[in-house]
């Protein structure tokens, strides 16, 4: 069968979403006299429970936090930086070549519907996918392969159609068990990590096109 859908994550892929996270949850520790080594945190990327950042802080203050009121300080420092990033590199390009090729194309994220579709509209990519995949719409989030699943059914087509783009071992993990071909195009926060279970690696979107990874 060909390949010809093509599904993104979206934090970290599409914008660079996860590298203001980080920062956020560093000035919070740094608040308390603490440091949240990059190690850490990437357990947290690409899914939803994967690290427990509050519980951590606890660890090493032996200090009992309110969990709403520091994940809503980082959410106001990492809007702050989110507002004005830009499309991460090759985006553009590969949205628009997955269109010029009769493509289909959806987007599969953990985060919530409004974030996505509000990103997505203030750098331009809006318009592009079918169908958006959100947490809203699985019981289980990646690395769980629901979130893919639930993109092949909306768009009638089978894992082996779908190529996905992913920066995270949770994405990468989820779109394999999915019976998905996948690529990891890793950022800043995710670079160090060795993404054994992608099919291939590449430093950014602007280094692939479909038209090599459908055989053209």
């Amino acid at each position: 069968m060909p390949r010809n859908v093509v599904l993104f994550d979206f934090d970290g892929l599409l914008v660079d979403t996860e590298y203001p996270a980080y920062e956020a949850w560093c000035t919070i520790y740094s608040e308390h006299q603490q440091t949240l080594p990059l190690e850490k945190w990437v357990a947290a990327v690409g899914t939803w429970h994967g690290f427990d950042v509050v519980g951590y802080l606890s660890e090493l203050t032996g200090k009992s936090f309110d969990r709403d009121a520091l994940f809503a300080r980082k959410e106001k420092l990492k809007a702050s930086a989110c507002d004005s990033a830009p499309a991460m590199k090759g985006a553009i390009e590969r949205m628009r070549e997955a269109k010029s090729l009769g493509w289909r194309i959806g987007v599969v994220s953990t985060s919530d519907l409004e974030w996505v579709s509000t990103h997505l509209r203030r750098v331009g990519l809006h318009a592009f996918p079918e169908i958006l995949v959100t947490r809203e719409n699985v019981k289980n989030v990646k690395p769980h392969p629901e979130p893919y699943l639930t993109a092949a059914s909306l768009l009638g087509v089978g894992a082996q159609n779908c190529v996905v783009f992913e920066d995270s071992l949770n994405g990468i993990k989820a779109a394999k068990a999915a019976g998905m071909y996948a690529v990891a195009v890793p950022n800043k926060v995710t670079s160090f990590l060795g993404f054994t279970e992608a099919d291939r690696r590449v430093e950014s979107l602007a280094q692939i096109t479909l038209r090599e990874l459908a055989g053209f």
